[in-house]
């Protein structure tokens, strides 16, 4: 165990960590004190959970789902097409990384798939797996500070931050979300447009190759 050659940043602990040996390794685990009243918010973009106290949390992207375990919403789309129901968790950007009411975060810097266990009031548990012969090496860090602000100023100071947002977007209108191919979307487009409605843009939300104009 020991601290990667970072530059220090306040309130923020970093950790390497490497396992070495003849056998092969496959997982590893960092379990760390909580208790019930702390709160856990974070993980990605999440849609049907806001605090992940009591969960399990894996971190996988994936196809996020219409549905989400809503039924029978969720059983016609899977019927449709295995696995576009999704469940509570499924999104399309799954990061490992948390903030919690107690102003403490978390986070992993790692390819390695992750579950952060967050069932038991008393502990917190994350797992990392991969097959590895001989060495196994994961890169941490934990995060400490006053405020939820301070906590992602922290964050995005290490693993960077998004940049403002251009003004067409913020000033522009609505950015529509259409589907169905040129025709139909010329359609919708000239009809907002024509009931007055300002438009910054359009989103195209129709599959590749699925639509022959």
């Amino acid at each position: 165990l020991s601290t990667p050659k970072h530059a220090p940043l306040q309130n923020h602990i970093n950790l390497d960590v490497e396992v070495k040996g003849k056998d092969q390794v496959s997982y590893i685990y960092f379990v760390y004190e909580t208790d019930e009243t702390e709160r856990f918010y974070g993980f990605g973009e999440q849609y049907s959970v806001w605090n992940m106290k009591g969960r399990k949390v894996p971190i996988l992207t994936e196809e996020q789902g219409v549905g989400r375990g809503l039924e029978p919403i969720t059983i016609l789309l899977d019927l449709q097409s295995q696995g576009s129901g999704g469940n509570w968790h499924t999104t399309y950007t799954a990061i490992p990384h948390y903030v919690t009411s107690k102003f403490r975060s978390f986070y992993l810097n790692t390819p390695l798939y992750a579950v952060f266990d967050l069932s038991d009031e008393k502990q917190v548990s994350v797992m990392l797996a991969g097959n590895f012969n001989g060495s196994l090496r994961v890169s941490a860090s934990v995060i400490a500070g006053d405020s939820y602000m301070e906590l992602i100023q922290e964050y995005t100071e290490r693993v960077g931050r998004m940049r403002s947002l251009p003004s067409w977007a913020v000033c522009g209108g609505a950015i529509l979300g259409l589907e169905g191919g040129t025709e139909a979307v010329t359609k919708n487009y000239r009809e907002m447009r024509s009931a007055g409605a300002p438009i910054a843009g359009l989103w195209i939300q129709d599959w590749s190759g699925t639509i022959k104009d």
